[in-house]
C-alpha cells in the first residue's frame, strides 16, 4: 500500500504483516527526479516496487538513501538495481563498507564528502544529520529543508502489532519498547533529541512504526529525551580505566533531572550562577566549556559549596548507580566533606608511617615542647617550624646534598574567591595527597607559609631535583582531582652553606630565599620553577590546542606532550576551539577532521578568515586519509596531515619543527 503524507512524499509498505516490526519506505517525487528512502527488505520488495510503479515511472529514481546497513532496509537493493539499473546510493562510508558485500554496481554518494547535503536539480536540498550508534556507528537521519520533514531511520520507531499510519497518544509507549530493545542506551539518544529541538518539523517519518504529525512532534522528542535506559552495565570495556571515555555531560543531565524532583528550577539555576556551568530547562541541558572528570568533580563541588550536604544527599543514590554502571570515581566532594581522606587513602599508610617514625624520632631527640609539634589543621602535615627544626637536627647530613622545594597552587586565590575558602582548603589537601601518593623514600613533606607545601629531598643532585620538580608539576597538571585545572609554581634551593655563620642563621636564610623564589615564580606566570638565582626557568615551551572528541586520543597526546614540556588545551568541537583562541595564545593547532556540528575543515576555513589565526601552524589527524581530503587540506594551507593511528614521536617531531 502507499499513502501520500504531504506534497509529493509517499509512505510505501507491505499492506499486511504478522510481524511486530512494520517497515516503511519513503518516496519523494521532485519533478523529473525521485528519491527513495530506506527501500526495504527482500520479503517486501514485490509490494514496494508495485506501489512505486503506481505512483511514478520507477526509472525517475536517481537516488536511494540508506541511513544504516541493516537488511530490513537494504536487502532489496540488489533487486532494485536489477530492475532500475544504475542509481546513486546516498549513505555514510561505514555503511558503504557493509553493503558492498551485495556486490552492487551503482555509484555511492557519501554524505560526509558532500558536506552532509544532497541537492536535486530543482534546488531542493536534503541535510543529513549524523546520529552515531543510534543504532549503528554510521547512522544518520535526513531532513528535507523544503517541506520540513524528517526521515528519522530507526529513531522514533515503534514496536507494536496494532500498526496505525499516524501516531496518537499511545504511540510513545511503542517508541519506548522499540528504543529500549534496539538502541544501546539513552546516552546516545538524548544529545540527538536536544539538537532536534532546534529544527522546524512538520512530520517525522520513521523506518518502523507510525508517522508522527506536527501536533505530536515536540511531545515525541521530549519523551525520548527523558527516556532513561541502559542495555549494558559497561559502556566501554578496557584494561586501562584511565582511557575510558564517559559522556559526563549526559550523566550530569540525569543528576539535574533528579534535583528538579526535589528542588525548584530557580534554585538549581541560582546554584550555578557565576560559575563555568550553566543549567537550562525545557529540556534540561548543561552548557559549559569544561569536560571529562574535571566537569564531573566541579559540578558537585559547586553544589556542596552553595547548598551543602542536603543537596548532595538528594542525588547520592543516583551518583552511586552512575559510578557503579560506568566504573567512574565518585566525586571527590563526597569524601572531602567528611574529612576522611586519610582513611580512604589506605595505600598511603606505609609511606606516611615512615614519615611519622622519622619525625617522632626527631621529636624524641630534640626534646622540644609539644607546641612545636603542632600540625597544620588543614593538611595534618607538620608545620614549617618543624621542618626548620628537622633540618637543624640533621644539618651535617643534609648539607650540600639536601634540597628544598616550596610548592603552591597558582590558582588558589581565584578558587577561594570563586567558590569558598573551604573549597580552597580542600584543594590544598588534594595537593598534599597528589604529592604524597608519589612520595619517594628520601623525601619529607611539610606545610609551608600560606597555602604552600615544602618538600625536603635529603640526598640528590642539581639535575635530579630539577627533574623531580618537573615530575611534580606534571602530576598536578594531569590530575583530575582538583575542582578546576590548576598549575603549581615552585621555588627550589640547595642546602649549601655560603658563609661561615651559625647553622640556625643559615637555615633562616635558606627558608627566606626559598620563599622568595616561590614568590618570584608565581609572579612570572603559571607553572614556573625558579632555581639558582632566579635565572633558570622551567616552563612549557609551547601551548598546543587539541581539537578532538576521542578521549583515548586526548589522553595519549596530552600525556606525551606534557612529558615534552608542551602545554595542551582541549576543545571537543570547533566552536569551543574558536572561543579558546580568543582567550589564550596558542602556538599550534592539532585537529581531528570528523567532529560534531562543524568538521575540521570548517574550523581551518574559519581560522583562515582571521589574519591573526591563519598563520598558526595547523595539523590534521584523521582515521581517513585519501586524495580528496588531502586536496581539501592543501587548499586550506594545512601544514601536515597524519592518519590515525600514527607514531607519537612522528607527531611530536612535526610539532617541534612547526613551533621553532
Amino acid at each position: 500500500m502507499y499513502q501520500q503524507i504531504t506534497d509529493n512524499i509517499y509512505l510505501i509498505s507491505k499492506e499486511k504483516t504478522d510481524k511486530v516490526i512494520h517497515c516503511n519506505a519513503y518516496l519523494i517525487v521532485d519533478k523529473n527526479e525521485a528519491v527513495l528512502i530506506e527501500p526495504g527488505n527482500v520479503l517486501d520488495f514485490d509490494d514496494v516496487y508495485k506501489e512505486i510503479k503506481a505512483i511514478i515511472d520507477p526509472f525517475l529514481i536517481k537516488y536511494i538513501i540508506i541511513s544504516h546497513p541493516d537488511p530490513d532496509l537494504t536487502a532489496s537493493l540488489p533487486m532494485f538495481e536489477k530492475v532500475l539499473g544504475d542509481f546513486k546510493i546516498v549513505t555514510e562510508w561505514r555503511t558503504e563498507e557493509i553493503i558492498s558485500f551485495y556486490q552492487l554496481k551503482s555509484t555511492y554518494y557519501l554524505i560526509k564528502e558532500n558536506d552532509y547535503r544532497l541537492k536535486l536539480k530543482s534546488g531542493r536540498t536534503f541535510r543529513f544529520i549524523p546520529t552515531p550508534f543510534a543504532h549503528y556507528s554510521g547512522s544518520f537521519i535526513t531532513y528535507d529543508l523544503s517541506t520540513e520533514v524528517l526521515f528519522s531511520g530507526d529513531l522514533f520507531g515503534g514496536f507494536t502489532k496494532e500498526w496505525k499510519l499516524y501516531a496518537d497518544e499511545s504511540y510513545v509507549e511503542s517508541m519506548a519498547i522499540f528504543h529500549e530493545n534496539y538502541m544501546p542506551s539513552s546516552d546516545y539518544i538524548r544529545p540527538i533529541m536536544k539538537d532536534l529541538l532546534d529544527y522546524k518539523l512538520k512530520y517525522i517519518l520513521p523506518q518502523h512504526g507510525s508517522v508522527i504529525r506536527k501536533d505530536y512532534v515536540s511531545k515525541s522528542i521530549m519523551f525520548l529525551y527523558h527516556l532513561d535506559f541502559y542495555n549494558t552495565p559497561k559502556k566501554y570495556i578496557t584494561q586501562n580505566q584511565s582511557n575510558i571515555e564517559i559522556d559526563f555531560l549526559s550523566r550530569l543531565v540525569q543528576v539535574v533531572i533528579r534535583l528538579e524532583q526535589v528542588f525548584t528550577k530557580s534554585e538549581i539555576k541560582e546554584t550555578f550562577n557565576n560559575s563555568p556551568i550553566t543549567i537550562n530547562f525545557e529540556p534540561v541541558n548543561i552548557s559549559t566549556a569544561i569536560n571529562g572528570y574535571k566537569l564531573w568533580h566541579m559540578f558537585f563541588d559547586i553544589i556542596y559549596a552553595k547548598r551543602g550536604d542536603r543537596w548532595l544527599n538528594a542525588v547520592e543514590t543516583l551518583v552511586d548507580r552512575i559510578c557503579q554502571t560506568y566504573k567512574v570515581n565518585k566525586p571527590n566532594i563526597y569524601s572531602l566533606r567528611l574529612r576522611k581522606l586519610e582513611e580512604q587513602n589506605k595505600e598511603m599508610s606505609t609511606k606516611y608511617s615512615a614519615l611519622e617514625d622519622s619525625l617522632t624520632k626527631t621529636v624524641q631527640e630534640i626534646g622540644k615542647t609539644k607546641d612545636l609539634l603542632t600540625r597544620c589543621p588543614i593538611t595534618g602535615l607538620y608545620n614549617k617550624d618543624m621542618a626548620i627544626q628537622y633540618i637543624e637536627d640533621h644539618f651535617d647530613d643534609l648539607l650540600d646534598d639536601g634540597y628544598l622545594i616550596n610548592i603552591d597552587i597558582d590558582q588558589i586565590q581565584k578558587i577561594n574567591q570563586d567558590y569558598s575558602n573551604k573549597i580552597g582548603d580542600d584543594m590544598i589537601n588534594v595537593l598534599k595527597y597528589v604529592i604524597n601518593n608519589n612520595i619517594e623514600n628520601d623525601e619529607l613533606l611539610f606545610k609551608g607559609k600560606g597555602s604552600s607545601l615544602i618538600l625536603l629531598k635529603q640526598s640528590t643532585s642539581h639535575a635530579s631535583i630539577t627533574k623531580r620538580a618537573e615530575e611534580i608539576r606534571n602530576l598536578v597538571s594531569k590530575s583530575d582531582q582538583f575542582i578546576e585545572k590548576v598549575s603549581v609554581s615552585m621555588g627550589i634551593i640547595n642546602l649549601k652553606a655560603e658563609d661561615m655563620i651559625s647553622s640556625g642563621q643559615q637555615i633562616n636564610d635558606w627558608v627566606h630565599l626559598l620563599e622568595s623564589r616561590l614568590d618570584f615564580a608565581k609572579s612570572q606566570g603559571n607553572g614556573q620553577i625558579i632555581f639558582e638565582d632566579q635565572k633558570e626557568l622551567i616552563y612549557y615551551r609551547n601551548t598546543i590546542l587539541l581539537v578532538d572528541e576521542e578521549q583515548i586520543n586526548i589522553n595519549l597526546i596530552t600525556k606525551y606532550f606534557q612529558e615534552q614540556s608542551f602545554k595542551v588545551i582541549h576543545a571537543i568541537n570547533p566552536m569551543t576551539a574558536l572561543d579558546i583562541l580568543k582567550k589564550y595564545k596558542v602556538d599550534l593547532i592539532i585537529s581531528e577532521i570528523n567532529l560534531s556540528k562543524l568538521d575540521g575543515f570548517s574550523l581551518k576555513k574559519s581560522l583562515n578568515e582571521k589574519p591573526h589565526f591563519s598563520k598558526i601552524p595547523f595539523i590534521f589527524i584523521s582515521h581517513i586519509k585519501n586524495e580528496t581530503l588531502i586536496d581539501r587540506a592543501n587548499r586550506l594551507n594545512v601544514d601536515y596531515f597524519l592518519k590515525k593511528p600514527f607514531y607519537m614521536n612522528e607527531l611530536i617531531g612535526l610539532v617541534k619543527r612547526a613551533t621553532k
